[in-house]
């Protein structure tokens, strides 16, 4: 993702402002807008990575523009994950508590490096 000094200031804000544990996704596995409402919120309300709900929906920087009464879908828990900046794929395996050689050759990432990209959306076994 193309962030900016200003956008990662808002997350940290936005997430430090959250004071209860985010709830569950629903069963429905998809969120409404409210008004106002920042993708960042709407994670932090669903428990979802906000980057991961931006991937799915195809919704891209650098603004991330979401709609009041728009329908986003949620992850499917293990469906995927969006590579951060830093990630290794041991990392991401061991969060996920899936093996990264499974990641990898689930994406078709070869070795000697294994590179991976952030913001590249990687699909789990």
């Amino acid at each position: 993702a193309n962030l900016t000094p200003d956008t990662i200031v808002t997350v940290r804000f936005r997430a430090a402002a959250a004071t209860a544990p985010a709830p569950a996704p629903s069963a429905s596995q998809t969120v409404t807008v409210l008004a106002d409402e920042t993708l960042i919120e709407i994670g932090l309300r669903v428990g979802i990575d906000w980057q991961e709900i931006a991937a799915l929906n195809g919704i891209s920087g650098p603004d991330y523009t979401v709609r009041p009464g728009e329908v986003l879908q949620l992850p499917q828990p293990g469906q995927f994950v969006v590579v951060l900046p830093g990630d290794t794929l041991t990392e991401i395996g061991q969060r996920v508590g899936v093996d990264w050689q499974e990641i990898a050759a689930l994406n078709d990432i070869a070795g000697p490096d294994y590179v991976i990209n952030p913001g590249q959306v990687l699909t789990l076994p």
